[in-house]
């Protein structure tokens, strides 16, 4: 309906060329304008997700005694990842290490842990627990290592 009102107004020049340039003029207009509208759209998209509130989580690592095979440490994982407040699990038959990530209401201790893996038949050291993205994580090579000191 729009463009047909422009094509009127073009057509009272007289001009064949005009109409054609004007015509023409207003369907590029209208497709900047909608092209103006997607990217908005997709602006508006971008910065909503990259302000989104990060909520904080905690790490927990340890060394765990005797995980020899990558079927041990996936046993341990799946039963860990059912544990509420867990998020991810990851266990390291090389280096028998544990890692997870908690969400922020999991309040877990080292006496849960050892509770846990207890009932697996393992015993853990060298327990740490620490804020991610502001406390340093060990790494796994030296977290096998560790000595824990006897109380």
């Amino acid at each position: 309906m729009r463009n047909l009102t422009l094509i009127t107004y073009c057509a009272c020049w007289h001009d064949s060329f005009l109409l054609i340039s004007c015509t023409e003029k207003f369907k590029f207009e209208g497709m900047i304008r909608a092209h103006l509208v997607r990217l908005g759209f997709i602006a508006a998209l971008f910065l909503g997700s990259s302000f989104k509130f990060q909520t904080v989580q905690y790490f927990v690592q340890f060394r765990v005694s005797a995980v020899t095979d990558i079927e041990s440490a996936n046993a341990i994982d799946a039963k860990m990842n059912t544990k509420s407040g867990i998020v991810e699990s990851r266990t390291d038959h090389i280096t028998s290490t544990y890692f997870c990530l908690l969400s922020a209401d999991a309040d877990y201790t080292r006496a849960d842990f050892e509770t846990w893996f207890g009932k697996m038949g393992y015993t853990i050291s060298c327990y740490s627990r620490g804020t991610q993205n502001v406390d340093m994580m060990a790494s796994p090579h030296v977290l096998k290592n560790c000595v824990e000191e006897k109380k």
